[in-house]
């Protein structure tokens, strides 16, 4: 099979394991409720902060440079200030958690911006 990427993320890596009780309540709560048409749940395992979006096809050099920026980014705990969501059609579609920390985020991302 060849997978072919719509876009490249650098992102944080969540520890799944913690929210795996949460995602099966949450789980067992919508199908009790029959609201499956309203809330679909992304896989637990693959749980991740996006900093920054990277284009469809990025080349060798700025590979290079991206993995050495992401492992650069200190392993510090984030704080959650809220929760917001992006929308599709005027409608909540996924819901993302801002962390109390931002600014520190929005500037990794207007550097590589730059890059």
């Amino acid at each position: 099979m060849i997978i072919n990427p719509t876009s490249h993320f650098i992102g944080l890596s969540l520890i799944s394991d913690v929210l795996c009780g949460l995602f099966d309540r949450l789980a067992l709560y919508i199908e009790n409720n029959g609201i499956q048409d309203s809330v679909e749940l992304q896989r637990y395992e693959s749980l991740h902060i996006t900093l920054y979006y990277l284009g469809e096809n990025i080349s060798d050099n700025e590979m290079l440079l991206y993995t050495q920026f992401s492992d650069s980014i200190p392993n510090t705990g984030i704080i959650m200030h809220s929760m917001e969501y992006f929308y599709r059609n005027d409608l909540p579609y996924i819901l993302f958690v801002l962390p109390e920390n931002r600014e520190y985020y929005h500037q990794i991302n207007r550097e590589l911006a730059l890059s």
